[in-house]
């Protein structure tokens, strides 16, 4: 997670690596993911266009320095217009920036 000053939200394994862009701002509560600097990759087919995604922020420590919440995300492939990368429910908790 980065804060420059949008949230950068970022994963990875040996199959999927996944940014996300929750915007700025430090208020609880829902809003959209942006498309900048969101993009998704499933076993080296590239997702770069974010569809729609919408990102609820349920913890916000700045003297800690970590921010949790849940996310859902929809991404179009490269290639196939029909070919999705979706990522729903996703938790992420006290991860540090």
């Amino acid at each position: 997670m980065s804060k420059t000053p949008d949230w950068i939200f970022s994963f990875d394994n040996d199959t999927i690596s996944v940014n996300v862009n929750f915007g700025s701002g430090d208020s609880l509560g829902g809003r959209p993911i942006s498309t900048t600097f969101s993009i998704g990759e499933l076993n080296n087919i590239n997702y770069s266009t974010l569809h729609s995604g919408f990102v609820a922020f349920e913890e916000i420590n700045d003297v800690e320095n970590y921010l949790s919440g849940i996310f859902t995300a929809k991404f179009i492939s490269d290639i196939n217009v029909f070919d999705t990368l979706v990522i729903k429910g996703a938790q992420f908790a006290k991860i540090n920036w």
